[in-house]
């Protein structure tokens, strides 16, 4: 390596927050092996890299996971300005370890995709099976952890399909989780926030299944027995992540009335990260369907302070207000809410505008108003539900 990339690998260590060190990769994929049958058809390693990536992105938008949003899951680093850069200058490798070495990755990845079952006719080798290996590899060590063999047919793209979905589920738990969520919501919930009527029992059991399986797997850190020894910032990481995952199934326990179980599960998040904002949100939530609103508005206060723009925040503080039979707090709070970018999204701000409308004697012309904002807000979000996951 000449002077120049020595220089540049130096520059990597010593400003590594740029583009290529801001964020952690949950899942970096070392090596994705493509029978050569496949190549012929256009389908290399590159293109079946492209096309995990978009479709990684596609299932969580299904959930209303946006890239940017803190349970996105990011996939690969090698797309990155800087990381091409050290592509031109052939020292890819060295930054590879630079980013495994610097504990910017989670896990690595190895996939494998061929042919299982073949048959001949006259005109050609037709595929029947194709088989998919999944090799989760430790960071810094390479030992492997886990192993998923998927099988299909001879078409390549559905099994590219069920690859993403296998790297989302492993890398991102808590994405996962949300898209469970996302799916079992009941029509009946899908427009509203404020949990006024809940859930018949048993409705997220996938989601509640999912989640209780991986606290248990994850909850004394099993993956961590093989015997690599991972840093502080690793295992900070997966605290996070767990305290993600006891707060989904909080909203569960909350969505489908066990308050109680709700409870335990949101202070569980709070105690494995006590600056995740959501937790005190849910818990001031609970806290408020149980009549405890001094309470109640202690934690959403807390989940202020940690995160200002969150808009179901305000939405339960001016709910907790209203029950306190404060209409007038509790309408200057809505105001807020409305001006914020996000808020003339929710429809249950109107519905409890029009409520506070209706108890002060308001005019009716007022009160329509706020219903025929309500129906507009169905319009720009009609997944209302699926923003207490958020």
């Amino acid at each position: 390596m000449g002077i120049f990339e020595w220089l540049f690998v130096g520059f990597l260590t010593t400003f590594g927050g740029v583009t290529l060190f801001t964020e952690p990769t949950d899942i970096s994929i070392d090596e994705i092996y493509v029978a050569g049958e496949f190549e012929e058809l256009g389908l290399t390693e590159e293109t079946a890299l492209g096309l995990l990536n978009l479709k990684v992105t596609d299932l969580q938008a299904e959930a209303g996971i946006s890239p940017f949003d803190s349970h996105a899951l990011r996939l690969n680093f090698k797309d990155s300005a800087l990381a091409r850069f050290a592509d031109d200058l052939g020292i890819m490798e060295h930054v590879d370890n630079l980013h495994a070495l610097f504990d910017l990755v989670e896990y690595r990845m190895t996939i494998s995709i061929y042919s299982s079952k073949e048959t001949e006719n006259e005109y050609r080798d037709v595929i029947e099976e194709l088989t998919a290996d999944i090799h989760l590899l430790e960071t810094r060590s390479g030992r492997m952890i886990r192993s998923i063999r998927l099988t299909s047919d001879g078409d390549l793209l559905p099994l590219l399909d069920e690859i993403a979905e296998q790297i989302i589920k492993i890398a991102s738990p808590s994405a996962h989780a949300l898209r469970l969520f996302a799916t079992e919501i009941p029509d009946s919930h899908r427009e509203m926030l404020i949990l006024n009527k809940p859930v018949p029992a048993g409705t997220f059991s996938g989601t509640q299944s999912f989640i209780e399986e991986w606290l248990v797997v994850h909850g004394t850190g099993s993956f961590e027995q093989v015997g690599a020894k991972h840093t502080h910032a690793y295992l900070r990481r997966q605290m996070i992540l767990r305290a993600s995952m006891w707060n989904l199934l909080g909203l569960v326990h909350m969505a489908e009335g066990r308050l109680d179980d709700a409870g335990k599960s949101f202070m569980k998040s709070i105690h494995l990260n006590d600056e995740h904002s959501s937790a005190y949100v849910n818990m001031g939530a609970v806290l408020s369907l149980q009549g405890n609103y001094e309470a109640a508005l202690s934690y959403l206060r807390k989940a202020y302070s940690l995160e200002d723009q969150v808009p179901i925040t305000y939405l339960y503080a001016a709910a907790v207000l209203w029950k306190q039979e404060k209409p007038d707090q509790a309408l200057k709070v809505l105001e807020k809410l409305e001006a914020m970018p996000k808020g003339s999204g929710i429809s249950d701000l109107y519905k409890l505008k029009a409520l506070i409308y209706a108890e002060m004697g308001r005019s009716q012309e007022e009160i329509d108003r706020m219903h025929r904002k309500k129906e507009i807000a169905k319009l720009k979000n009609p997944y209302q539900f699926g923003q207490l996951a958020h």
